[in-house]
């Protein structure tokens, strides 16, 4: 059975509105999947990269090769093959018809140095995410505007933090739904091997994969933390140039991701430092061998594992409104600091959203909500939650309240 994507919608909205169709993730997201799914109903042609005889003849003669008659052609793992991009430029100036490629690739192709050509108003890009929780248990995307309203259920049926646990330790690769963990790490493995091994060398000729390794398994210990570059590289002793390089690179990979700090005010103690986020939790789960013994009673890990599982989960959400909210965190150096804020960029209506892995609730919780809200927020219609893995949903005030953390999907 292959489960639906929540882009979808938006993959088929830029079928209508651009020449080209841009679907970028991780490698092994189901990027490949999705476009096969959307252009079933059409006449299309599929090529790849991968392929070494497709490969050959589209450098060859680029232009021929991409030439075609059918509904669509699908150029999978696009970034192997830059040369493309300037090719489909001279091919959609000349024909302009709607939605006629759709390329993919495992590295944000228009960030390559390779390429130089800006596709500015011909090409849709769709971030294409591993499954979120809701994806998988086949949910409609309805967390936002349960939020907007406070719409939330009183009381979930779920095994509270012995299942959010579970859940982020498994993180959400299409490949891997249904493994066990052990099975679900020694994937993870792989994974990353053939990203060094492959990958790296595809777009960067970098061919040092200790220290991008040891990158990789830095950035999973520093996941929901601030962005301290300097702190990061003297624990591994790259030299500064090296290490922007190869930081990122993972950022171009999907390995990594870091998120804004809500700066939105005229309050002049906010920080800008983003956060750093991986981009899937079994990469945590893996590179650090964690176990659920290992997570239960250690609030620091739980914490942190946690906490990148809801971004996650809230970032596959705003994905879905294709550019109706965004997503920030907030911090000042007064010490005031907000996990996630999610703003509505149509009214500027602000949502905060602390995480807890905990299952205890109590007022104290809420004290940087209700600061954000006395201090920053002004006629916006303000709103505050903390997600946490009890079953109650529980009101701390007006337009506050405790939720469970299954919301997310149920």
């Amino acid at each position: 059975m292959t489960l639906g994507r929540w882009q979808n919608k938006n993959i088929e909205y830029l079928r209508q509105k651009r020449r080209i169709v841009q679907i970028t993730g991780a490698r092994q997201c189901g990027k490949t999947t999705a476009a096969k799914n959307i252009t079933a109903q059409y006449d299309y042609i599929y090529h790849t990269m991968d392929n070494s005889t497709s490969f050959a003849a589209c450098i060859a003669d680029t232009k021929y090769f991409l030439t075609h008659d059918k509904d669509i052609m699908i150029i999978d793992e696009v970034q192997k093959a830059p040369v493309i991009i300037t090719a489909l430029k001279e091919i959609v100036d000349e024909d302009n018809r709607m939605g006629r490629y759709i390329i993919t690739g495992s590295a944000d192709i228009q960030a390559l140095p390779q390429v130089n050509e800006s596709m500015a108003g011909r090409l849709g890009r769709i971030l294409l995410r591993t499954f979120s929780q809701g994806e998988i248990l086949e949910k409609k995307p309805a967390f936002i505007e349960n939020l907007k309203n406070l719409n939330f259920h009183n009381t979930y049926e779920y095994n509270g933090k012995e299942e959010i646990l579970d859940i982020a330790l498994k993180g959400g690769y299409p490949e891997t739904l249904g493994y066990d963990l052990k099975d679900i790490k020694n994937w993870c493995k792989d994974y990353i091997n053939a990203i060094l091994e492959k990958d790296l060398v595809d777009i960067e000729k970098i061919r040092n994969h200790q220290d991008m390794k040891k990158l990789i398994e830095t950035t999973a210990a520093w996941s929901s933390k601030y962005m301290e570059q300097n702190a990061i590289r003297s624990a591994l002793s790259i030299e500064k140039p090296t290490f922007n390089k190869y930081l990122t690179l993972l950022e171009i990979m999907y390995i990594i991701e870091q998120l804004p700090a809500f700066t939105k005010t005229d309050y002049e103690r906010v920080t800008k430092k983003p956060k750093l986020f991986m981009t899937d939790t079994a990469i945590i789960t893996s590179v650090l061998n964690y176990t659920m013994d290992k997570v239960r009673y250690d609030q620091d890990i739980s914490g942190k594992l946690v906490e990148s599982f809801v971004h996650h989960e809230l970032a596959s959400l705003v994905d879905y409104y294709n550019g109706e909210y965004s997503l920030y965190h907030f911090r000042d150096n007064a010490g005031h600091e907000i996990d996630f804020i999610l703003q509505n960029n149509e009214n500027n209506n602000l949502y905060a959203v602390e995480v807890k892995a905990g299952s205890n609730i109590s007022s104290n919780d809420f004290k940087h909500i209700k600061w954000f809200k006395d201090n920053i927020v002004k006629n916006s219609n303000f709103k505050g939650i903390i997600l946490y893995t009890g079953k109650h949903t529980l009101s701390f005030g007006e337009n506050m309240q405790a939720v469970p953390m299954c919301a997310l999907w149920e």
